[in-house]
């Protein structure tokens, strides 16, 4: 009997370490920083850890809540391999890894995963609430909740900053630019998003959203349009999934059915 009480004890002390072992393997990260640019387009989270022993998150969720209870989760597809003590995780969008100062992010969110304002929640370990997230594309906030500049850190500790500059975003796979902010002068600042079409290379508007409160403090190097020619000047432009930078101008068409249509008027390649 004494042995068999033995063996129970010890199995049962094993099953109580081996479950505050898996407990202690991913929830000592806490929030250090959140950034979002003006659409939502580019955004990351950075967590960081001093403690070794926290890279085992597949199956834990990351979750962001608006402040009127809309909800985005995002579950660990994988876990993280490596010592993980005084490190930092970042999680950013898929536009995020294309703009200039952006570093290789540890896990992919979907653009919009944060809100202007709400709680960001690390697997009910740690959460971060927060009344106005930054948007001009240069700060972001820390777990303080004070405003500066932004400096994502990745697993491999590379880091960087964000230049704040606003891109015209292309997806060849949906044929579809995403234009955040258009300066259209005294006609107001607008959001835009346009259909590409592949035979004619032209642009047509799907979407026209004006910007009431665009909080712009510097018009320079905004994409801009100008009524009086028809000509839209987009300085600094990404295609998604292709490490490309390109300016682009268009030229309005004239059209029989009303439609803002667009052909390429010239194309720049730039350098990153």
């Amino acid at each position: 009997m004494k042995i068999i009480h033995q063996f129970k004890t010890a199995w049962f002390l094993g099953i109580l370490f081996f479950s505050q072992s898996l407990y202690a393997s991913f929830h000592l990260w806490d929030i250090s920083e959140i950034y979002s640019n003006e659409d939502g387009s580019v955004q990351f989270i950075e967590l960081v850890t001093s403690s070794g022993g926290q890279g085992f998150l597949r199956r834990h969720v990351i979750t962001s809540t608006s402040s009127d209870g809309q909800v985005n989760s995002f579950e660990f597809p994988s876990d993280l391999s490596g010592n993980t003590a005084n490190k930092t995780m970042l999680l950013a969008t898929p536009g995020f890894v294309q703009i200039e100062g952006a570093v290789q992010a540890d896990y992919t969110i979907p653009a919009g995963f944060l809100f202007p304002a709400g709680t960001v929640n690390f697997a009910d370990s740690d959460s971060l609430t927060y009344t106005a997230l930054p948007t001009d594309g240069v700060n972001s906030l820390n777990d303080a909740l004070v405003s500066g500049t932004n400096s994502p850190v990745n697993f491999n500790a590379q880091g960087g900053s964000l230049d704040g500059t606003l891109y015209a975003i292309l997806d060849l796979t949906t044929a579809t630019m995403n234009l955040p902010l258009v300066d259209a002068g005294s006609l107001g600042v607008f959001n835009v998003t346009m259909l590409f079409d592949f035979a004619s290379s032209q642009f047509t508007v799907a979407g026209l959203e004006k910007l009431e409160n665009p909080n712009i403090t510097d018009r320079n190097g905004l994409i801009s349009y100008d009524a009086a020619t028809g000509v839209l000047n987009i300085p600094f432009g990404f295609i998604v999934d292709f490490p490309t930078l390109f300016s682009v101008q268009l030229q309005l068409l004239p059209t029989a059915d009303g439609n803002l249509t667009f052909s390429v008027l010239s194309l720049t390649e730039l350098s990153n």
